[in-house]
């Protein structure tokens, strides 16, 4: 064996085990969105380990043995998903953030599975770090084209107009908030959009960040290339967020 293989097969051994999470706000017994989490956690963890059977049996059965606290009070639980097991952690639920700040990460999107919520978790985490450094509560993620994409923990939704409009699915982590907006959007005849836009493109728009944990926050600053864009006052982001709690 040459020193070079040895040293590989060492740093393959050291690698840490792959994980799919998915995680909600959890109020007083509610789940919202629910069955769209188990749908999105079982067609991830079927994805990152193809080999093994019975993911959506293994999923449920972890979510119906959740500890009694969850029945009462804000929590903020985030299911684990590994090849030796499933797990649920339980986590206090910190306040909602009615109002975000944005900063954009520059260059492509450095994850390696943007479909899947797991894998750069460690990467999104840092993204997150640099933009709280500069003032922002959320780092924007672009591709290579310079598109939006979404935030590293959360999803951007904008009006264009009355359209109520999002950046394409493919690239990027489907969004179990985005589903029960359009949901939502849907009761009220509100007509849901997705487009390819840049940041630039989105100056003077009401711009919204989805979240499980926050819900619609709405966007009131956004630092791009160093410089701010300006955005359009988050009117409406409240009212909906209010009508989004009762979606389930």
């Amino acid at each position: 064996m040459m020193p070079g293989e040895r040293r590989r097969s060492v740093e393959a051994a050291a690698a840490p085990e792959p994980v799919v999470v998915t995680s909600w706000r959890h109020v007083d017994g509610w789940w919202p969105g629910r069955l769209h989490h188990l749908e999105r956690t079982v067609a991830a963890a079927a994805r990152t380990w193809p080999g093994v059977p019975d993911w959506a049996e293994k999923v449920v059965a972890a979510t119906h043995e959740m500890p009694a606290e969850l029945a009462e009070g804000e929590w903020f639980p985030r299911l684990e998903v590994r090849t030796t097991g499933v797990t649920v952690l339980l986590r206090p639920a910190p306040p909602r953030r009615p109002a975000s700040r944005l900063w954009t990460l520059p260059g492509a999107d450095p994850r390696t599975a943007p479909e899947v919520k797991g894998p750069d978790l460690a990467v999104l985490a840092d993204a997150r770090r640099t933009a709280l450094g500069r003032g922002a509560d959320d780092a924007v993620l672009l591709s290579s084209a310079g598109h939006v994409l979404e935030a590293a923990h959360g999803t951007l939704a904008w009006w264009e107009g009355e359209v109520l409009t999002t950046p394409p699915a493919a690239g990027r982590l489907p969004s179990v908030t985005e589903l029960r907006l359009r949901e939502l959007a849907a009761r009220r005849g509100v007509r849901t959009a997705s487009a390819h836009r840049t940041p630039q493109e989105l100056a003077g728009h009401e711009l919204w960040l989805l979240s499980a944990l926050h819900g619609i926050s709405g966007v009131t600053a956004w630092e791009h290339g160093g410089r701010p864009l300006v955005l359009a006052a988050p009117g409406r982001a409240l009212a909906w967020n209010t009508a989004l709690d009762e979606v389930p």
